[in-house]
């Protein structure tokens, strides 16, 4: 093969991977307008469930929450995936993040958490779970409710709350959400407001530098008190 041609074979090829490596949308109904919105502290928690696709990847989660106009604002939701049983959520399977009372208004905005790196079974339904987490009065944030059921992938799926049960999304509208398996500025899903990184775990290694140097700082002390 002439090395011209090579070239563009090798262009294309590339040009290829990467249309097949670009985000896919999971679910997504963020565009409907909301009719209502329930109360996490009150009626939840509240959960809607998604399905991943065959490549059972995860990156973004973006909601449609306010925080009724509190103006106390020190609660908070904490925002969790569930794994599914007889398609009710089941067992916890990760914390994704916080939402603040005073990160959001008292019109509905969307709160997204980015970066996930999640890797879940494929074609596997899974769900977003929201709970109140406040330790200082309970959180006044609301998630909001679609006006109708439609939307990318909300056929076939659910949304629960504590208080109302169990309702397929065809015969109650669901909790406005949008899922992804893009990366942190993927555009199909909206990014509006979000959800401060989580803290990084210290490594055993360097748990383990640190405990060294702060008992050669201990022992240097201790020589200079001498």
């Amino acid at each position: 093969m002439p090395p011209l041609m090579r070239a563009a074979f090798a262009l294309t090829l590339l040009v290829g991977v990467s249309a097949g490596a670009q985000a896919a949308v999971l679910y997504q109904n963020t565009n409907i307008a909301p009719v209502a919105a329930d109360s996490v502290a009150f009626v939840g928690p509240l959960y809607n469930s998604f399905t991943t696709d065959s490549t059972g990847q995860v990156n973004m989660v973006s909601l449609i929450l306010d925080n009724q106009g509190d103006v106390n604002r020190r609660g908070l939701v904490e925002i969790d995936l569930y794994d599914n049983s007889g398609n009710s959520p089941n067992n916890l399977i990760a914390v994704l993040g916080d939402a603040f009372d005073s990160q959001l208004t008292g019109s509905p905005t969307n709160f997204a958490l980015t970066a996930l790196a999640l890797s879940l079974s494929p074609d596997t339904r899974y769900w977003i779970g929201l709970s109140d987490a406040s330790t200082m009065g309970m959180s006044n944030i609301e998630w909001s409710i679609a006006g109708a059921s439609t939307g990318f992938g909300v056929a076939g799926e659910f949304n629960a709350s504590t208080l109302n049960g169990l309702f397929p999304n065809n015969l109650n509208p669901p909790y406005e959400m949008c899922v992804s398996s893009g990366g942190s500025v993927d555009q199909s899903c909206p990014l509006g407001r979000q959800a401060p990184p989580p803290a990084p775990t210290p490594e055993p290694a360097t748990l383990a530098l640190l405990g060294i140097g702060l008992t050669g700082l201990g022992l240097l002390r201790r020589r200079r008190g001498a």
